[in-house]
Order: structure tokens, then sequence, then C-alpha cells
């Protein structure tokens, strides 16, 4: 579902996703860790798919610019949705616990 979401609409999308993870979650720490892995694992994908398979343009251009090896700058890529993952879940545990009372 999230592959598929973020293949059509925005990149932020995902904090969607994390939410909905962490509103069907039963502790904050399984929403945390659910929100984080299923969200970097997808943007890993669609990371290897751009690096490698689609080969953009503007990823050799970053390259160029920052001076970083590809795994330099898809390790710090994963940087995002990392804490996306683990704020958006959080949320969504928290809500559902709003939510309750």
């Amino acid at each position: 579902m999230t592959y598929s979401l973020a293949s059509i609409f925005p990149w932020w999308i995902i904090v969607f996703v994390g939410t909905l993870i962490g509103f069907l979650s039963k502790t904050s720490k399984e929403a945390i860790l659910s929100g984080v892995i299923s969200l970097v694992f997808v943007w890993l994908i669609k990371l290897i798919i751009n690096f490698f398979i689609a080969d953009y343009l503007i990823i050799d251009k970053i390259k160029l610019f920052l001076n970083l090896s590809s795994f330099s700058i898809i390790c710090i890529s994963l940087l995002i949705p990392l804490i996306l993952g683990m704020l958006s879940a959080l949320f969504g545990y928290q809500l559902k616990k709003v939510s309750k009372s």
C-alpha cells in the first residue's frame, strides 16, 4: 500500500501511512518500530529503483555537487523516512489513546 501511494502521490504521503500504522499498534514501541521499518523499507526500494534502474540524471548531479558516493546519499536520504516514520507512528498511537478517552 505504501509503495503504491508513494509512486502516485508526493513523497510526504508516507506520513499518513505511518499515522495509520501507529493508530493500529498496541504499544508506542510497536508503533514506532513498525512505522520506521515499513517506511524506511519502502523508501529504500524507491531509492534503489531510482539509483540503479531508472538512472535519474538529478541523482548523478547531486553526487557530483556534494562529492558523495551513492551509498552515502542513500544513507543520508534514509534519515527522512526514519524521522517521519517515528514521529507519524507516535502521533497515530497518541491519537488512538486520545480518541479512546
